[in-house]
């Protein structure tokens, strides 16, 4: 769950398709995935990317409001339980 994983997904995803000429849209955490995968994409002819801005690298565990279960969800070493 990186940021450099969904990227490599996303272009997994483009290579699988064979997609010439494309636009790509993302919301929220996808926007930024969109945003950061645009070099690695030559053949992309446009985005749509809704999202609020976050630093560069991306630090996830700043996106969102310090709740319980989210701060679970990027825990490095999680708990069999979670």
């Amino acid at each position: 769950y990186s940021l450099t994983g969904f990227i490599r997904a996303l272009r997994s995803v483009v290579d699988a398709l064979r997609l010439e000429r494309y636009v790509l849209v993302g919301c929220s955490l996808g926007g930024h995935i969109v945003l950061e995968a645009l070099p690695l994409l030559p053949r992309c002819r446009g985005v749509m990317a809704l999202t609020m801005p976050i630093t560069n690298p991306a630090r996830f565990e700043q996106m969102y409001a310090p709740v319980e279960p989210m701060s679970r969800a990027f825990s490095e070493q999680p708990a069999p339980a979670d």
